[in-house]
């Protein structure tokens, strides 16, 4: 990690010139400027602080996906419980649980007394300000959201439509084109969204635009291709129980609708991100846990309608469970999801979506690293190579995005 003492500090005492000033008689004190040095020093401790939670979170996150992902791939590898929308929506609709201490505490009167006041939730969303890292001047703005104010509870409420929407829906999309693309095709489409998060993130200036932040993106899809091609060169037309794979019997336009679908899960994921990123900026002006909650809610209401849809064009039959084993497994993937989705937005306002995007990429090799244990297979030569590719795009982006932190707070003293 890089040291405010080494780097900021020492860099300003090196230069008499940023330190002192001329006395009366011409003589420099160098005492005027001095006691600055420490606020500077705080807020550097402050940033990076702040950014070694995030990677500590990230990975939670990254191992509580895989965990998972391995969870729901074991009920639909075999069609135990196919049942992808179901699956998703229960998924989303658990995180209302996240508002039952606020509801415990009575504060949703608050909501009662603003509604009363005048105050609607559906207004202000397309006219609130947003966050912005970027200044005119291509400079990072350090009035960011921690100087804008908490966040009302209709303030929140608006975010988690928009948030809690476009999230079910790339998820939703992620999910289903492995019904008709391969894994290698999925992972390496899905893996995209880190080049939509950082042509988003600076096109609505929530990211800089440099060199080395392309080049980890471009360094780390080469990793996801190096190892998705290991990946679908160990395939066979059969799958696991001997029976014929589901794929080898696909359409070329049923695969070429599966790759469309990754795409898009990773266009969301991209546009999500951005998103929230812009309308919050900074995790001290939003109540987390309202967030999820009322994401929970909001994709309760508006999507059970494709539950009904989805059992009576016979797409996905509405069935309970099989067995309890079925049970237990889709209540584990539920609460590694509460942790996990609460980590992942918690590490993205303390750090960039870039960042965590990025991070989140390392679940590919750490997956199929578990896969190839359980299986007791030895991982070839493409494997390590695009493992360490997509870690080492990670740290380019880490070091990068710290570096920036630095210079914001230096910029700024």
């Amino acid at each position: 990690m890089i040291s405010p003492s080494n780097i900021t500090i020492s860099a300003t005492l090196s230069d008499p010139e940023q330190i002192s000033h001329a006395s009366p008689s011409g003589e420099h004190t160098g005492q005027e400027n001095s006691p600055d040095i420490f606020p500077v020093a705080a807020q550097v401790s402050s940033r990076q602080y702040r950014h070694q939670l995030g990677i500590l979170l990230v990975s939670v996150v990254v191992v509580l996906w895989v965990s998972a992902n391995f969870l729901t791939w074991s009920l639909f590898s075999d069609a135990t419980y196919s049942k992808p929308y179901l699956v998703n929506y229960i998924n989303s609709a658990v995180f209302s649980v996240y508002l039952l201490p606020w509801m415990w505490r009575g504060e949703w009167k608050d909501l009662i007394t603003r509604y009363r006041q005048g105050e609607r939730p559906w207004k202000g969303l397309a006219t609130s300000s947003g966050y912005s890292r970027i200044g005119s001047a291509g400079i990072e703005d350090l009035a960011d959201g921690r100087e804008k104010g908490k966040l009302s509870p209709f303030a929140v409420m608006r975010i988690s439509a928009v948030f809690s929407i476009i999230w079910f829906l790339s998820n939703l999309f992620a999910s289903i084109c492995y019904v008709y693309t391969s894994a290698a095709s999925g992972t390496i489409l899905g893996s995209t969204s880190s080049v939509w998060t950082l042509l988003l993130c600076v096109l609505f200036r929530v990211e800089r635009f440099t060199w080395p932040k392309a080049l980890a993106v471009f360094i780390s899809l080469m990793g996801v291709m190096l190892i998705s091609k290991m990946d679908g060169s160990n395939r066979s037309p059969r799958d696991s129980t001997g029976n014929i794979s589901l794929l080898s019997v696909r359409s070329a336009a049923e695969i070429l609708l599966g790759d469309l679908l990754a795409l898009i899960g990773a266009v969301f994921y991209g546009i999500n991100t951005t998103l929230f990123k812009l309308k919050v900026g900074d995790e001290s002006r939003i109540d987390m846990h309202l967030l999820f909650g009322f994401s929970g809610v909001i994709n309760i209401l508006l999507f059970w309608p494709g539950i009904v849809l989805a059992h009576k064009l016979g797409w996905e039959p509405l069935e309970l469970p099989p067995s309890p084993k079925v049970y237990w497994i889709l209540a584990a993937n539920y609460t590694m999801s509460l942790v996990s989705d609460f980590s992942w937005a918690y590490a993205m306002l303390l750090t960039t979506p870039l960042l965590v995007t990025m991070g989140l990429s390392m679940t590919i090799p750490l997956a199929l690293f578990a896969q190839m244990l359980i299986m007791w297979e030895i991982p070839g030569i493409l494997y390590w190579v695009g493992a360490a590719l997509v870690f080492g795009a990670f740290i380019l982006v880490n070091k990068e995005t710290e570096q920036e932190e630095v210079d914001e707070v230096v910029g700024a003293s």
